[in-house]
């Protein structure tokens, strides 16, 4: 870029002072503008006059002769006989034209060819002349209007007389005053250049102050343009930068520092002096451990420019995200995901004769050491039962945490179900010895379920319910135990089946309840949305639990019913709410199964009256690992309506940036789980909310943090940056009664949230 505008700049200077050196040619040049500039200024203004006249009075000519052929046979059909144009049409004809009229004279000729009736005088100039064709009553001829062209002829003359003394003014003027500033120029060149130089500096000014590295080489590989940081990303000195030096020469400087990228020095030697024909990115890892974005762009004269940026923090917060996708924000522990991963693969060893085991832990009155003790206690006690627990196990076997105090263990390879037993037997025992923990003494245990495979099935799916049944046994017999896994383990499976009788029944005897829970938006400090979220009143029981029945509703189907009731009723809702307020709406991914999802969307927006853009709904990474390209598609048809899609409980179960890339979601919702660790002194929970909030800021993305339950975590989530927040903080899910008072007021002061 610099060599293209110094080319330019010393491409124009030399011609200037070629032309200045040679004042014969300069002067024969104003002389051929002057002449030019004088043909321009006296011809043009009159010709152009004398066209637009003649076209104005071509245009009135054929005017009036359309006015007197209409009025001939409007007179026709009026005396409704042909044989009478002989009288009618002197008469139109004296009136179409007279002695101060345009028209001079006018005429009609018969189909014959014979002039039926004439008027008007003899005209002295060349006319022009409109016609228009009489059709009445049987009656064919043409009417015709003759105007004269002297007024044009005179008006042109009358224009070329005065535009000539103007033309022999600007003559003299371009003919004189340029000789003037001939002598002038030379000054002039003189201060162009001493600008130009000083643009020269400015522009190596910002060229030096660019956040990437910029380096321009030629067709032989030789540098012309090189900014600092360029030189400061690899250790170089500018004279080690200096225009001239080769590429090769540079290359050599980096390897020599150490910085290089690929197995050898040799081998990054030469794909770095390879030459550049094709525009091309990449990203490489050097020796130092840090990442380079290297763009590199081919030029028309066969050299290249090359920007280099350093994107390794980048790099780091998308690696915090990824491990976030497949661990446990507060243990460490693989995820949900990374233990169906894990699973699958040991199921693929046991087809090949191996056996393994499926542990599933519950913590027996974990709850209470929350309830009482508070949250920092029992997140120290959950981090304290992993060691312990992972002190039970191999390094090939793998522990993980699927919710709250829940885990699984995957013990693979085991050689008899009772090694899998003494597993188990162990860690009961290790969980049931006492915790110290931030001053407190804590007892709890722990109950296991164990199912083996092939024993108890060689389906991941299968073998995590059997193992959860036997849980289910073991709490039912006596906590703090373990059972094996039985075939006749199926009491909890009637227990099942009674939940989804009852269920299928809530609906239709309207059990069901819509609660709603405000967010607020942190720049207006105002609510601007309220969450739907469904609730069950269980006649004899009271109020159920979502995690009890959702999980079945999606098992068998019914949350399509119970999703298209709760989107109808908070539509429904949302239209006696201001109108800047919004509704959220979950979606299960097993509603993605149905096909006539979009509909039903369009349907409770029809019957509602609600505003696409005032519905958002709400999906997790489970909807698109299920079917991406599916769900891709009616998450891109539900867009088209115009209501806004949310990405929720990011980070705990399929996060993928892929996701990310693949739609463009509205909003990204920050697990509680993350934000409730921001407050225990947990730098990674930190970190990961940082880097989240980036992220979305990057990609355009609102975020909101759920869960805020303290004004220190208002405040670490607002120092960050995020767009909302969700929580107890602000209020509990209350009834579509009780918002009244979230509507009615717009503003919602920190300390009152």
């Amino acid at each position: 870029m610099r060599m293209l505008s110094a080319f330019l700049r010393f491409a124009r200077a030399k011609s200037m002072r070629r032309l200045l050196s040679r004042p014969s040619t300069a002067r024969a040049l104003i002389g051929h503008l002057g002449n030019a500039t004088i043909a321009i200024t006296v011809l043009a203004p009159p010709l152009a006059y004398a066209l637009m006249s003649y076209a104005e009075l071509s245009a009135r000519a054929r005017e009036h002769a359309t006015v007197g052929a209409r009025h001939i046979e409007m007179r026709l059909i009026k005396v409704g006989d042909p044989e009478a144009i002989g009288e009618i049409a002197p008469g139109i004809l004296y009136a179409t034209n007279g002695a101060h009229e345009t028209v001079a004279a006018s005429w009609v000729i018969g189909k014959d060819g014979h002039t039926i009736a004439f008027a008007g005088r003899t005209l002295r100039w060349p006319e022009l002349t409109g016609r228009a064709p009489i059709r009445a009553i049987g009656f064919e001829g043409t009417f015709f209007a003759a105007c004269s062209t002297g007024p044009i002829i005179i008006g042109t003359l009358h224009a070329l007389l005065a535009f000539l003394a103007l033309g022999f003014a600007a003559w003299y003027c371009f003919r004189r005053l340029p000789l003037t500033a001939l002598d002038t120029a030379l000054g002039l060149l003189q201060q162009a250049q001493a600008e130009a130089q000083d643009k020269n500096v400015r522009f190596d000014t910002a060229l030096d102050h660019m956040s990437q590295g910029l380096c321009m080489f030629d067709r032989d590989q030789k540098i012309l343009v090189c900014n600092k940081r360029y030189a400061e990303m690899y250790g170089l000195t500018r004279e080690q930068t200096r225009p001239g030096t080769t590429l090769r020469e540079i290359v050599q400087y980096r390897i020599a520092q150490g910085l290089y990228s690929g197995a050898t020095p040799n081998e990054y030697m030469h794909e770095r002096t390879a030459r550049v024909t094709a525009a091309s990115n990449s990203v490489q890892q050097l020796s130092d451990g840090r990442f380079v974005a290297i763009a590199r762009r081919p030029m028309a004269c066969g050299g290249w420019v090359t920007t280099h940026e350093d994107i390794t923090e980048q790099r780091q917060a998308e690696a915090k995200i990824a491990y976030m996708a497949h661990h446990d924000a507060l243990t460490g522990l693989p995820n949900r995901t990374l233990l169906h991963e894990r699973l699958d693969q040991a199921i693929e060893r046991v087809e090949q004769g191996e056996a393994l085991a499926v542990h599933c832990l519950d913590l027996d009155r974990f709850k209470e050491v929350n309830d009482t003790l508070g949250h920092a206690v029992g997140d120290a006690l959950l981090q304290a039962v992993t060691q312990r627990v992972a002190g039970c196990i191999r390094e090939t076997d793998t522990l993980g945490r699927v919710s709250g105090d829940e885990f699984t263990i995957i013990q693979s390879p085991i050689a008899s179900t009772e090694e899998a037993m003494a597993v188990a037997a162990r860690i009961v025992e290790v969980v049931q010895e006492p915790f110290s923990l931030m001053g407190h003494q804590v007892m709890i245990g722990t109950s296991v379920g164990v199912a083996l495979a092939p024993k108890d099935g060689v389906d991941g799916e299968m073998l995590l319910r059997n193992a959860d049944l036997a849980l289910y046994k073991a709490k039912q017999d006596r906590r703090g135990t373990y059972r094996l896994f039985e075939p006749d383990m199926n009491s909890h499976l009637q227990s099942r089946r009674d939940l989804e009788v009852a269920l299928r029944s809530a609906l239709q005897n309207g059990e069901f309840q819509v609660f709603y829970q405000p967010l607020l938006n942190l720049e207006h400090n105002e609510v601007c949305s309220f969450e739907a979220l469904v609730r069950w009143n269980r006649p004899g029981i009271g109020m159920v639990s979502p995690g009890d029945f959702i999980p079945l509703a999606e098992e068998t189907g019914l949350i399509n019913q119970i999703g298209e009731w709760v989107m109808r009723e908070a539509c429904r809702e949302a239209m006696s709410w201001p109108d800047h307020i919004m509704v959220s709406v979950n979606l299960s991914s097993v509603q993605f199964k149905n096909r006539s999802l979009v509909q039903m969307v369009m349907s409770a927006l029809a019957a509602s009256g609600l505003a696409p853009s005032r519905l958002e709904l709400e999906i997790t990474e489970s909807v698109l690992v299920q079917d991406s390209d599916s769900a891709l598609e009616m998450l891109k048809s539900l867009r088209l309506l115009g209501v806004k899609i949310a990405l929720d409980d990011f980070g705990t179960g399929y996060s993928s940036l892929s996701y990310l890339q693949s739609f463009p979601f509205d909003k990204i919702k920050i697990d509680r789980s993350f934000i409730k660790d921001l407050t225990s002194g947990n730098e990674n929970a930190l970190a990961i909310v940082t880097a989240v909030v980036q992220l979305g800021s990057s990609l355009g993305i609102a975020t909101t943090a759920e869960g805020v339950e303290t004004t220190d975590q208002l405040e670490i989530v607002r120092s960050r940056g995020c767009t909302e927040i969700q929580g107890y903080l602000l209020s509990a899910p209350k009834p579509a009664q009780q918002i009244g008072q979230f509507c009615t007021s717009r503003a919602v002061s920190s300390d009152a949230a």
